[in-house]
């Protein structure tokens, strides 16, 4: 069916969603055309670039290619915006007869700043990406003892699979059934843990104020900072919350149990620590590290306002230090 449009620039504005979104999930070299193609993916495309992929998928791709000495792949980098990386690959000789030797990478970074383009470790400047691709060309990069010849490139593939692409997963009808014996959490007594007052409500979860009791061990002096210290006392206690699954939800305690079992497993300064699950009765708990000023969610709504751009700045590069870990 045709579609209306009220102007030509309502039609470019949904040929831009359009590609944008095919960008995302089936060539992430693709555009529609030239009044909607972003310019750095034009200079991309003209200098042979990728996105920025990982670097296990670059290796993968020089993999694939024919076995060539001077092979590379040249990218934007994952961290920094105008930064980009040349990665080369070059065969070790063989150590046997008949067995090709392993392939070696280096990594050289190339960096964009203002109109002129600089290879880190070399003076020059280039006016354009490619007057520095043409000079290198042929060229030997020196990497430690590593020598590295810099003569072909890989440009992308259209519809080429890497970590560029969101792809969607065909939903399987069969439900799994999980062991669980592959579960790994901390299972916490009901007689170690005291529920204190109720803090608010979570996604199916009624939060609780808490105090785990700890038994305490000789030498164990990495944790002390979080126990209060009584003379002559075996035990020592934590400030913990307890997360009690709401019992209206019983059919969810297993991916209760999964999200417990792999929080458990992860440990960042700016993740909130899972001690383990206690079952008392009817229900299930999670216990979890407590945080000074809870979620931030509903701090920065009680906080509208009041709250500096300084503080938001560190709190989003503590957030994005989380999820780079995870």
């Amino acid at each position: 069916q045709e579609v209306v449009l009220p102007s030509p620039e309502a039609a470019l504005s949904l040929v831009s969603l359009l590609d944008g979104y095919f960008r995302l999930t089936a060539d992430s070299s693709h555009y529609l055309c030239h009044q909607v193609a972003p310019p750095r993916l034009l200079m991309s495309i003209r200098n042979g670039l990728h996105g920025p992929m990982q670097e296990e998928f670059v290796l993968a791709k020089l993999r694939r290619e024919e076995p060539e000495e001077g092979l590379y792949v040249i990218r934007w980098s994952v961290l920094d915006f105008d930064r980009m990386i040349l990665s080369v690959v070059k065969r070790s000789p063989q150590q046997a007869p008949g067995v090709q030797g392993a392939l070696k990478s280096r990594q050289f970074r190339i960096q964009k700043k203002g109109d002129s383009f600089i290879l880190e470790g070399w003076d020059r400047e280039f006016p354009t990406l490619r007057d520095l691709l043409d000079v290198l060309k042929g060229c030997t990069l020196k990497s430690g003892d590593e020598s590295f010849a810099v003569k072909r490139c890989c440009p992308p593939k259209p519809g080429e699979v890497s970590d560029l692409l969101i792809t969607w997963k065909v939903k399987d009808n069969s439900k799994q059934i999980l062991n669980l014996t592959q579960l790994s959490f901390h299972q916490i007594r009901k007689n170690e843990i005291t529920q204190r007052a109720h803090l608010g409500h979570g996604t199916r979860t009624n939060i609780y104020d808490g105090v785990l009791s700890v038994c305490g061990a000789s030498g164990a002096t990495d944790e002390a900072e979080y126990f209060s210290t009584e003379p002559n006392n075996n035990s020592r206690e934590m400030h913990v919350v307890l997360k009690v699954l709401d019992p209206s939800h019983r059919d969810i305690a297993l991916a209760f149990f999964e999200t417990a079992s792999l929080m458990s497993q992860v440990s960042h300064v700016h993740l909130a620590f899972v001690h383990g699950v206690c079952v008392r009765g009817s229900e299930n708990i999670m216990v979890e590290e407590f945080v000074e000023h809870g979620p931030l969610d509903v701090l920065l709504r009680k906080e509208k306002g009041r709250v500096a751009v300084g503080w938001k700045i560190t709190v989003a590069k503590q957030l994005a230090s989380a999820l780079s870990y995870l």
